[in-house]
């Protein structure tokens, strides 16, 4: 027995040494594989495209082809699914998580994906993240994001053209999901009013300004950023006594402040990022006339050469292609134009007939003019005396007699200055009624014409003695045209009726 027990000792002492002397046996695990990721989009004229693998692109850019749909296979080395993802779809919205490899987005509809949202299933996603982006027509690839955020657009008829996916190791790779998705800017305006000074900001579709006050908006300021922070939109305002002045930018400041001056109308347009995703919609509210029609892009919105102040605005952004509520059937703007006529020689202008001095009968030659059966002293012959009948005919005062119902808005302009451009902001400016007093070279050898009507391409006068013998006449010029024939005497001055 004693012997046994020895022997049994003297083995485990052996074995032990044995284990010691070798080392322990190396048990091996095989590390998990990470899953394999592929997808596949459908594609706007081409149909299924065939599959890529994680981070290559699915869809197309610079082909302005829209994404319709998408499968993104993810399984685990059983088969199952361990991968959910929808996508938001145009005039559908989001639709029902799908598993891998089924359809999200739809085929044969026509319907672009505007969005999409992907993330793990279970214990998978603690040991990674699936990343992804979009690339977006008219703003081109999004940022990444990540499990389950929103990669692309909603809201305002973003379309998705390509995708981007990729699955990679817990937190190993950076995203930017605030920059993954796009969503509509803000849009704030506000108006400095006569008598009141600056109010607060109104949001999209607001009022700003006053309705049934009779108070004019002298300034505005509109602010819009775009997607990345960037200005996003223009804006420039007609102002009385000035005509058309400089574009702004968000932000800024268009019409006056401290000098009593009406906005008459304006423009806005969106910038280039901006514009491809929407139209600018906007009306005035003006004077004796109440809210005129919508105006977008650019257009005029309220009254030139009419000296009618704008009241109030409204501004709203409208998704580019979609359907608007507001009624574009009314007119935007308005301005003086059309508003002579002439029968038997006699000119009647805005309904008044100038039948002292027929067309193609002479002017006075004396500081003295028939007006409504009484001589009136003119302070001017010739043309000079001529264009103030008109203006005392058209509002019952004229330049000489009452100065202070007429302001000079141009002030000397050099021959070398006069342009299309010029003439034709301070024709609208001036309005019918408007006197402009040309001058040679030297400053002398002036000759007088009235504004008696203003079109898109140009404007129609009256005057006296162009000839040298007297004739009255009225005449249509095309805006270079009036440069071409005027232009190289220069501007004395452009006296506009106040009311």
């Amino acid at each position: 027995m004693k012997k046994g027990l020895f022997m049994k000792k003297l083995m485990a002492i052996v074995f032990t040494l044995a284990i010691i002397i070798c080392g322990m046996p190396v048990i091996k695990i095989k590390a998990a594989l990470m899953p394999t990721l592929t997808y596949c989009g459908h594609v706007q004229d081409y149909g299924w495209q065939g599959l890529v693998k994680n981070g290559e692109t699915a869809g197309s850019t610079g082909n302005s082809k829209r994404l319709e749909g998408v499968k993104i296979y993810l399984t685990d080395e059983y088969g199952n699914s361990i991968v959910t993802y929808r996508t938001h779809v145009q005039d559908e919205g989001w639709q029902s998580w799908k598993s891998s490899g089924k359809v999200a987005g739809t085929t044969g509809k026509l319907k672009r994906l505007e969005a999409i949202q992907i993330k793990l299933n279970g214990n998978y996603a603690n040991q990674y993240d699936i990343c992804y982006r979009v690339h977006v027509g008219g703003k081109g690839w999004l940022e990444w994001t990540k499990n389950g955020e929103t990669a692309g657009s909603t809201g305002i008829g973003g379309r998705v053209e390509a995708l981007q996916i990729k699955l990679v190791s817990k937190n190993s790779m950076s995203v930017n999901s605030s920059k993954a998705v796009l969503s509509k800017p803000s849009l704030t305006y506000k108006s400095h009013v006569g008598g009141v000074g600056w109010q607060g900001n109104v949001g999209e579709n607001g009022v700003s300004g006053t309705t049934g006050q009779s108070r004019r908006l002298e300034a505005l300021i509109i602010s819009l950023k775009d997607f990345d922070g960037n200005n996003g939109v223009e804006y420039k305002a007609h102002v009385e006594g000035v005509g058309w002045q400089g574009w702004q930018a968000s932000g800024q400041l268009a019409g006056t402040t401290g000098q009593a001056k009406s906005i008459e109308a304006v423009q806005i347009r969106l910038t280039n990022i901006l514009s491809n995703f929407f139209d600018v919609h906007y009306r005035a509210y003006i004077q004796n006339k109440g809210w005129l029609g919508w105006a977008k892009n650019g257009e005029v919105a309220g009254s030139t050469g009419c000296s009618l102040r704008m009241e109030a605005i409204q501004i709203k952004l409208v998704i580019k292609g979609g359907s608007s509520s507001m009624d574009s059937s009314s007119a935007a703007s308005i301005s003086a134009q059309s508003s002579y006529s002439v029968s038997n020689n006699v000119l009647t202008i805005n309904g008044i007939s100038l039948t002292e001095y027929k067309i193609g009968s002479k002017c006075s030659n004396t500081y003295y003019s028939n007006i409504n059966g009484k001589s009136t002293y003119l302070g001017g012959s010739q043309c000079l005396g001529y264009a103030r009948y008109v203006q005392r005919k058209l509002y019952g005062y004229d330049e000489f007699n009452d100065g202070g119902k007429y302001t000079d808005i141009s002030g000397v302009i050099s021959y070398k200055n006069v342009t299309a451009d010029k003439i034709k902001s301070l024709v609208n400016s001036a309005g019918v009624g408007g006197h402009i007093r040309t001058s040679n070279n030297n400053g002398t050898n002036y000759h007088s014409l009235v504004i008696i009507g203003i079109s898109a391409d140009g404007f129609t006068i009256t005057d006296g003695n162009s000839d040298g013998r007297l004739t009255v006449r009225y005449k249509k010029f095309k805006w270079q045209e009036y440069v071409n024939t005027y232009g190289k005497r220069g501007i004395n001055s452009i006296k506009k009726y106040n009311g």
